[in-house]
């Protein structure tokens, strides 16, 4: 059996139910890293990350490498990667700001040649 309530605020009534709240899919935002398929080591490496969600929500960035090191951009929307002497790369994002039940990951993986 479930609890059901209603509250009058400011004039509106508002159901509530005992059941959890659901995420709102619309409010998820849409995360994609973008960067090169392949790319010279001897050149940084730049990535971006394009997130498509609600304009109110200020996101933050976290990103990691599989190899080589940030050089520039950590906590921005964008890196750059120094990549010497490695053959493979993937750059991942976290992207924070939004409810826990969103995707909020993404990576982009790139082959680094001489």
């Amino acid at each position: 059996m479930k609890a059901i309530c209603i509250v009058l605020a400011a004039g509106a009534a508002v159901l509530a139910t005992g059941a959890a709240a659901q995420p709102n899919p619309a409010s998820c935002p849409i995360i994609e890293v973008h960067g090169p398929d392949q790319a010279n080591g001897r050149e940084p490496l730049g990535f971006a990350v394009e997130v498509r969600a609600d304009d109110t929500v200020v996101p933050t960035y976290n990103w990691s490498v599989s190899a080589g090191m940030i050089q520039s951009g950590q906590g921005t929307k964008a890196i750059t990667v120094d990549a010497s002497g490695e053959t493979f790369v993937t750059a991942s994002v976290e992207v924070g700001g939004f409810g826990p039940t969103c995707k909020l990951t993404d990576s982009k993986d790139v082959d680094v040649v001489d």
